[in-house]
């Protein structure tokens, strides 16, 4: 089940985690709930600009990106939202999370040096039009 409702303590599983302190006024968040109530995987959006806001997903199964899930985040961020563009910066050893965002579209738009203390973030960017997961 899709859950966009702002509850806290999905943000907090996902902060938890991340290692990191999404703020719930700063942010969004959809999250992914398995059968048995699960949290399955959280999709935070961030950093939002008027034409761009930064994914980040953090999850605990496989099961977590659905193509219902995808719908629903592409919508909020291109329809909802209006916004033109959406923007993941990854870990350059992530290769898994590298791969995943390639194949849902996202391009390669740039290195981060020392973005994660002693890793590179590369920075991948989706255009709206680019995007087959939302409705036009």
């Amino acid at each position: 089940m899709i859950c966009v409702e702002q509850y806290p303590e999905f943000l907090q599983w996902a902060n938890d985690r991340l290692g990191v302190n999404f703020i719930p006024s700063d942010c969004r968040w959809i999250t992914n709930i398995g059968n048995n109530n699960d949290i399955l995987g959280v999709v935070i959006f961030s950093r939002f600009t008027p034409w761009n806001c930064e994914l980040s997903t953090v999850s605990s199964s496989q099961k977590f990106l659905t193509r219902e899930l995808l719908r629903v985040t592409f919508n909020y961020i291109f329809n909802q939202c209006g916004l033109c563009r959406a923007t993941s910066v990854i870990e350059s050893d992530n290769v898994k999370a590298l791969k995943l965002n390639r194949g849902l579209g996202f391009k390669d738009e740039g290195i981060l040096k020392h973005w994660y203390g002693n890793k590179d973030g590369i920075v991948l960017g989706l255009l709206k039009e680019e995007c087959k997961w939302h409705t036009h």
